[in-house]
């Protein structure tokens, strides 16, 4: 793999890059598909996610047998999350230990599909605030990854070429979204369910 040394900017995503937060996504969708009489399985919940929180829920309904109100079950959703999220430590990830670091030789911001509440939430748990520059979320655009529209966002309200910036992801949707906005991209993943 190869970089440019043109680097001025670094773009996180935040579940699973700065905090080990997909095993609480998955434990909350889990709950709450359990709460409607649904089953959700660890490995399919993976597959389906990285991309923004309404395409995720419709992804992980495909197949099952459900005809209620989705809007009602993406917010109980965020409940349970919100109180897992409160009960629990959350644990940053390596990248999350580089931020202080990169935020002396580069501009430094958050694109996440998550909601605005839930990535900040996050990010002031870690004491990361003062480090981002911007912080995009799954609200800000119309489009979420694999869409590059996040990154494009993120790069012209930064002033930033796209080809400028480097982006840190763990998701394959995260990684085809930086592609096509033609910015550099680190894969890292934290987690690997478990068989």
């Amino acid at each position: 793999m190869e970089f440019n040394n043109n680097i001025e900017a670094v773009i996180f995503d935040c579940d699973g890059v700065l905090a080990d937060t997909m095993p609480l996504h998955y434990e909350a969708y889990k709950r709450a598909f359990n709460e409607v009489g649904l089953t959700l399985e660890r490995d399919f919940f993976y597959s389906c996610s990285g991309g923004k929180a309404s395409e995720t829920l419709k992804k992980l309904l495909d197949g099952q047998n459900y005809s209620g109100d989705l809007l009602q079950l993406h917010q109980r959703k965020k409940e349970i999350m919100f109180d897992l999220i409160s009960s629990e430590q959350l644990r940053p990830l390596a990248s999350a230990r580089l931020v202080p670091l990169l935020s002396r030789c580069y501009r430094l911001a958050v694109v996440s599909s998550g909601s605005a509440t839930s990535v900040n939430y996050v990010i002031r748990s870690l004491n990361l605030s003062e480090y981002f520059e911007e912080i995009i979320t799954g609200e800000d655009v119309q489009l979420g990854k694999p869409n590059p529209e996040p990154f494009l966002l993120v790069a012209d309200r930064m002033r930033i070429a796209p080809c400028k910036c480097l982006v840190i992801e763990d998701s394959q949707a995260g990684i085809e979204a930086a592609d096509q906005a033609k910015m550099q991209s680190l894969s890292v993943y934290s987690f690997v369910p478990t068989i």
